[in-house]
């Protein structure tokens, strides 16, 4: 690559943009190559066993400041230049649409909001990008910037096998015992299923699933594939050869890492789309043969599964019961369920076989269409596949040999100062201590640094080389093949790091070809300014602000509850989660889990009766909360059958059992909701069953004897259904409840039915 004075093409290429244009641009990289390197979430984070961890998991804030910073950089851009296309327009303003529709018809709308303004920001970047990249030193210095961070989870992949899993495991143990001293039940399923991901040390770099994590590193890995090809047929140019090499290994063990197989089927399919994109196909052709393809395979998993009712595999299997459970809730989501609300509908339509209970259907076009609606479906469907357009469009023009500007010193140092500064702000890494700063120096900083300069070593090469220019937007092609086929089975194109890779490494190379850059028609200009302000505007004010609010709060109660030491700190505690809930009107999380601590406190060991029942009182008004805001939540109603069924032991315990009674009755209510919530779980069947029990020694009524008693047959039932070693079987301890139950139940029953078959012919009412 030329690094002395560019050619007048060259100079001519990197004059398209202004100063203040490259600047905006960069600020816009980081943000994007910042993504795969943090954990995010669109929930207020609380693993129950884990409670007390100062600063667990990742936070909402930073993923909604960075999804409204990205908004803010593209709505700028698309204000000044306008967007690629009408139909471009059109189909982000269905999305925008299917946003707004969905959000209105979800149950958790803070979650449905929070997350669709994810795909909003994207779907901005994405119509952006091709106004805004005006040289090709551009295009060059975002996918070089794209691979390192790729590269850099790779690495972080490789040390989390090398030894952080074996550290981690380590102080895992330690706090098992100190759970089980506490009391905790260590054969909990949320603990089992803890343990054993844990135990299958399955890297996740940086992100927060190891799925995700093979996504992006499969996507990244596509596009060195690409280079390695472009290479070979460059001879006098080894460096794209080599570079190309030690990103692709390094990116294809890391993959093997995660343990995601469907990462590296997807990788073999999208290389293998490498050789039709320089063959000279023109574009239409190259991209209705990708799509007939691409179509064909859906018809023929969807025919296999169809016909055999599962697929192969234990992991297809479990897609294959997502899909259909999310077919069965499809009547009910004619505007869609809201993005990242799917959980509920899940949980009511799963069959009693299925074990697993998931917030996304792991296939981007069964998300799209549950979630958003028919209006999202085409709005989404839409963009994914003009990105795909784009990137084979790219290969259809001439190739260029024409020597490549080197990007600018400042360039350079202000991309990398952008992608680290970022993550060490919104991961606040270095901050922790010395020794802290000094890993992610070495782990983060430099691993990013390196991979960088070696990525843009080796594009920069193969742009300079003959026909290296349609390679790398054959590269562009493969990453979407690798995305899109992926996406069949997982949810990476949902997540903030899999959109990021996916939008920069599949439609950014395209746009080192020639293209149309001509000004926009100047009279839209403020119309176009006045809806991007508005748009930036209102997602400030509807997401940004009161999730940072309630967040911040949220966790400074979190921490005093965690070092509370007398009850004025409990009641300070409560107090500052009381501002939380107050500070977000649609969150459902934090009251929930406000109730949750207020029901823990109720019931520590040699508590007085006054206590128990002060917080059993907050932790039902909290719960009820977290109820109104989110109806079909399925935590909230067992939360509250539960108080209910502590405090009707504690009025019985006082003497006042028409009070006790009534409880009961309140209690019982609310277990029979939550299996009409939650039909399948055989530990609510369980709960409903000793509620209902309790109920019955109160009042004596036949029927909730039999309701009881069918309440337990469904569970077994259903636990028969379930494989040995599963963590959703029941535990000794529900079996031992429900058999003595059973015991000191049907005795009564018989004689009160007047006959020995009175329970078989009981009513079969299954709630």
């Amino acid at each position: 690559m030329t690094r002395g004075t560019p050619s007048a093409a060259a100079a001519a290429d990197s004059a398209g943009a202004s100063p203040g244009e490259r600047l905006l641009l960069i600020l816009l990289l980081g943000l994007l190559c910042v993504r795969p390197l943090l954990p995010e979430s669109y929930e207020h984070v609380d693993v129950p066993f884990a409670s007390g961890a100062d600063g667990f998991g990742p936070t909402r804030a930073a993923t909604v400041w960075l999804d409204w910073l990205t908004l803010l950089i593209a709505s700028v851009s698309v204000a000044r230049r306008g967007m690629p296309s009408r139909r471009v327009a059109i189909t982000v303003a269905m999305l925008v649409l299917a946003a707004v529709l969905s959000t209105l018809a979800a149950d958790s709308k803070r979650v449905a909001l929070n997350a669709v303004a994810t795909l909003c920001a994207f779907a901005m970047v994405g119509a952006a990008l091709p106004r805004m990249i005006r040289a090709r030193d551009q295009a060059m210095l975002l996918i070089a910037a794209m691979l390192a961070s790729c590269a850099t989870n790779a690495v972080k992949c490789a040390t989390q096998r090398a030894y952080e899993f074996n550290d981690t495991l380590a102080a895992w143990e330690e706090q098992k015992t100190a759970l089980a001293a506490r009391g905790e039940p260590l054969d909990d399923s949320a603990i089992v299923n803890f343990d054993r991901r844990l135990r299958s040390r399955n890297a996740f770099g940086y992100v927060a699933h190891p799925n995700v994590a093979a996504s992006l590193m499969a996507m990244g890995a596509a596009a060195a594939v690409a280079f390695v090809i472009g290479g070979l047929r460059s001879p006098r140019r080894p460096v794209a050869l080599l570079g190309g090499l030690a990103l692709a290994a390094a990116l294809g063990i890391a993959i093997w890492f995660t343990g995601s197989k469907g990462a590296l089927v997807a990788l073999v399919g999208g290389c293998a789309a490498l050789p039709l994109c320089v063959i000279g196909w023109p574009t239409r052709r190259l991209f209705n043969a990708i799509c007939a393809g691409y179509v064909l395979l859906i018809a023929g998993v969807a025919g296999y599964g169809l016909a055999r009712g599962t697929l192969p595999g234990a992991s297809l299997a479990f897609r294959w019961e997502y899909w259909t459970a999310a077919m069965r809730a499809l009547p009910e989501a004619k505007a869609g369920l809201g993005r990242e609300n799917f959980i509920a509908a899940h949980m009511h339509y799963k069959s009693p076989t299925a074990t697993e209970e998931v917030r996304n259907p792991h296939n981007i076009w069964v998300s799209l269409m549950i979630e958003l609606g028919p209006v999202g479906f085409a709005g989404g469907g839409a963009l994914l596949l003009a990105a795909l357009w784009l990137a084979a469009r790219g290969t259809s023009q001439p190739p260029s040999g024409a020597p490549q500007a080197w990007p600018r010193r400042w360039e350079l140092a202000a991309a990398a100062g952008a992608a680290l500064g970022l993550h060490a702000w919104f991961s606040g890494t270095p901050f922790g201590s010395s020794g802290i700063l000094v890993i992610w120096l070495i782990e983060t900083a430099l691993v990013w640094a390196v991979a960088f300069l070696l990525a843009l070593v080796v594009i920069g090469e193969l742009a300079a080389s003959r026909g290296g220019l349609r390679w790398i937007a054959a590269a562009g092609v493969a990453v979407a093949l690798v995305g899109l086929l992926h996406n069949l089975v997982d949810f990476s194109l949902l997540a903030p790091a899999g959109l990021a890779v996916f939008v920069v490494l599949a439609l950014v190379p395209g746009l080192l070809t020639p293209r149309d850059t001509a000004e926009p028609a100047p009279r839209f200009r403020m119309f176009r300014a006045g809806i991007a302000a508005a748009a930036t505007i209102a997602v400030f004010a509807i997401v940004v602000y009161p999730t940072t609010q309630a967040e911040t709060l949220a966790q400074e109660s979190d921490r005093v509850a965690a070092k509370a030491t007398s009850a004025a700190d409990l009641e300070r505690s409560e107090a500052i989660g009381l501002a939380a809930v107050a500070a977000d009107g649609m969150d459902a999380d934090i009251p929930r889990q406000l109730g949750r601590r207020c029901y823990s406190q109720a019931l520590q060991r040699g508590a007085p009766g006054d206590w128990q029942e002060l917080w059993l009182t907050r932790a039902a008004a909290h719960a009820k909360t977290a109820f109104s805001r989110a109806p079909r939540s399925v935590a909230s109603v067992r939360l509250m059958a539960r108080i209910d069924d502590e405090l009707a032991r504690l009025e019985h315990e006082r003497g006042k059992e028409w009070e006790s009674k009534s409880r009961l009755v309140e209690a019982a209510d609310g277990w029979l909701k939550v299996v009409r919530l939650y039909p399948t779980s055989a530990q609510d069947r369980v709960e409903a069953g000793l509620s209902l029990f309790r109920l019955w020694k109160a009042t004596l009524n036949i029927e909730t004897a039999y309701q009881a008693m069918d309440q337990f047959q469904v569970a077994k039932d259903i636990d028969a259904l379930r494989p040995a070693e599963n963590a959703s079987r029941l535990r000794p301890a529900e079996i031992s409840a429900m058999l003595e139950t059973l015991e000191a139940m049907r005795p009564a029953v018989i004689e009160r039915a007047g006959n020995a078959g009175a329970t078989s012919s009981a009513p079969a009412s299954r709630p």
